[in-house]
């Protein structure tokens, strides 16, 4: 025995020196990395500090040129003064707002932020992007900071903030438009109150020959937003719509911030929803671009997702999408990713057929985008138009599950019901974890007390026959194969199941699928993000007592208090539970086990998600109450034995 424990602990040390040898590489190049893009960040917040400096200088004098033209009460026609007359130029007036284009950016322009009262959006008008899109909603504003630390956060970013503003790509930039780059135009902004919401409209130049209006209907109760896209020929030419792979829309410039993209918080992948399935892609920045066309496969919507956010974009189904395309987005990399080393920023866009315009034509496509929670009440928003038979958004919750269990996404749905309706009822998430566990229990604890009573039968039996049994394993302590003949017979004899020991693991085996549905709740369910309980601040995440800053191998950068409760407990069940063994030798393994499982399973599961960690912690303080009651009825049939055993000796020595 000493020496299993000796070598135990020789291993363990040895792969803790390991793991400790590549973590400790791993956090120096992550600390380098880092700190390289604080110095480029430094630099480069100078750099646009002083260049801002002079496009606000630049635009300045514009503005103050245009002021005074338009205080002349001139006509737009060859004759009318020039903006030389106002600043030096050579333009007329008519190219006023061409020549304010040029020296307007997304960093420049006029922009504006619509509160609503789930999230909030910041429209630049150069371009008619969204620069910034942030859930306000209290429900997933919570005991929150990027990188999983206590602080507070007061949104949850879903467009990255980092890199270049006037360089980089951002959502809803029009694709394939051959008339001119309308993602490089100043529009005009106008926003009205409708019923249940705000109707927000951008608009180009009306006196240019191609104009463009995007319409946006934001809902106060709801995160599907409408989305409108028209192109109206005012020319006196047929205007071609779409390139080479059609027209359409994107969501460019990735999708979260780059500080929350780590494992705790997830990383980001394309979703598609096609031909009645959902399919995933991670990109990364080597990775071609991933391409989908209608021809192969019925495109229902795109989006990207994050463990617990996402968005998604679904075209009307009366001018459905031709082809999607994801691919990564090198203009948007930024050093900020590189330090975290995740797969951003991705842009997904959606393309329609061509089309030419007529004279005073219009054309429209017609979109609904979701960006929100992973939540199924809210994704299953009666907003939606979904067209019959395609994929309900509310399926992108436990669509993939890990290594490719999606079998266990029914479990999944009832678990996270039972305990959306017991916290409905309770109002704390940490009751409605226990309340779970005891629910769980109890409904297989008549499978568990057959199995308890037949172990003691089996256990009764077996000590009934262990003298012979001793007998055998002396008699043929060097002939294996007639050791086990013989106790084969001897099972057979006394009618006792040579399996019977294993009746033991039938409750553990129960509770697998049940176990492996709760660690995909607690690691990707939005609705336990942020809540606390106790001192735990998230039950999605570790519950972090301590917080020590320092990345420990296998143990991480904080005391985890309930795995270590966990393993305490599992280590007294296995105790109470353990059954003395007439073989030296199964004794001692017996002991080491006990030892070592709970050990294992501390370093196993010490990063697991607090909420899944207080389950076991609960559900092992039930056990340790079997187990008290198996011991019950293990001696009761033993007592019975032994009762038997003497009313028998008692009636041959009466008859002898």
């Amino acid at each position: 025995m000493k020496k299993n424990t000796v070598l135990f602990v020789i291993i363990l040390v040895v792969a803790y020196g390991i793991f400790f040898f590549q973590q400790s590489k791993k956090e120096k190049a992550y600390q380098e990395a880092l700190n390289k893009y604080k110095a480029d960040r430094a630099a480069w917040d100078a750099l646009v500090e002083t260049r801002n400096t002079q496009r606000d200088a630049a635009r300045k004098a514009l503005e103050d040129a245009q002021a005074k033209i338009a205080a002349m009460a001139v006509t737009d026609d060859a004759t009318s003064p020039t903006l030389s007359n106002a600043q030096g130029g050579g333009a007329t007036l008519s190219t006023q707002r061409d020549l304010l284009t040029k020296v307007s950016t997304v960093s420049t322009a006029p922009q504006h932020t619509v509160e609503m009262k789930l999230y909030s959006i910041k429209f630049s008008e150069f371009g008619a992007r969204v620069i910034d899109w942030e859930i306000n909603s209290s429900e997933y504003v919570r005991n929150l900071k990027p990188g999983g630390t206590r602080n507070d956060l007061t949104t949850v970013p879903l467009i990255p903030q980092v890199g270049d503003f006037d360089i980089r790509s951002w959502p809803f930039e029009l694709n394939g438009t051959t008339a001119r780059d309308f993602n490089d135009v100043l529009f005009s902004m106008t926003q009205e109150k409708v019923s249940g919401g705000t109707r927000v409209t951008l608009t180009s130049d009306p006196k240019d020959d191609m104009v463009v209006v995007k319409e946006f209907l934001l809902r106060d109760d709801s995160y599907v937003v409408d989305l409108k896209v028209t192109f109206k020929n005012g020319g006196t030419t047929r205007k071609r719509l779409g390139r080479e792979k059609g027209v359409g829309i994107g969501w460019n410039g990735g999708f979260g911030e780059p500080e929350a993209m780590d494992r705790i918080h997830g990383t980001t992948r394309t979703v598609i929803a096609a031909d009645d399935s959902i399919r995933s892609k991670s990109i990364g920045r080597t990775d071609a671009a991933y391409i989908l066309e209608s021809a192969s496969a019925r495109i229902d919507w795109v989006g990207e997702e994050r463990k617990f956010f996402t968005f998604l974009i679904m075209p009307d189904a009366v001018n459905p999408a031709q082809s999607i395309e994801a691919s990564f987005e090198k203009k948007n990399d930024d050093a900020a990713y590189q330090a975290k080393g995740v797969n951003m920023p991705i842009s997904v866009q959606v393309n329609h057929a061509s089309h030419d315009l007529d004279l005073n034509e219009s054309y429209s496509l017609l979109y609904q985008v979701y960006a929100g929670p992973k939540n199924r009440e809210a994704m299953k928003d009666d907003k939606f138009k979904i067209p019959p038979g395609a994929v309900e958004p509310s399926r992108l919750i436990f669509h993939e599950i890990p290594m490719k269990m999606n079998f266990m996404r029914a479990p999944c749905h009832w678990l996270l019901s039972l305990m959306i309706w017991l916290h409905g009822l309770l109002g704390t998430w940490g009751i409605a974890i226990i309340c779970t566990t005891i629910i769980v229990r109890l409904a297989i604890y008549p499978i568990t007390h057959w199995t308890i009573k037949n172990q003691a039968k089996t256990m009764a039996q077996q000590a009934k026959i262990r003298p012979e049994l001793d007998v055998i394993n002396q008699k043929y302590k060097n002939d294996p194969m007639k050791k086990s003949q013989a106790m084969m017979q001897l099972y057979r004899d006394h009618n006792v199941s040579m399996v019977g020991g294993m009746r033991g693991c039938f409750p553990a085996l129960l509770q697998m699928p049940i176990f492996m549905s709760l660690i995909v709740i607690f690691d990707q369910s939005v609705e336990l993000r942020g809540q606390s309980f106790l001192w735990i601040q998230d039950l999605s995440q570790p519950d972090r007592l301590i917080d020590w800053g320092v990345s420990v191998p296998l143990i991480g950068t904080s005391l985890n208090i309930l795995p270590i409760i966990m393993a305490v407990t599992s280590a007294i069940q296995m105790r109470i539970m353990r059954v003395p063994m007439s073989d030296p030798t199964q004794e001692s393994v017996q002991k080491q086990m006990t030892l070592m499982m709970p050990i294992m399973f501390l370093f196993f599961l010490y990063s697991l998600p607090s909420g899944l960690s207080l389950y076991w912690v609960i559900s092992n303080i039930i056990s340790i109450g079997q187990s008290y009651l198996t011991k019950k009825i293990i001696a009761d049939h033993m007592a019975q034995h032994e009762a038997e055993k003497n009313r028998k000796f008692t009636i041959e020595k009466s008859t002898a």
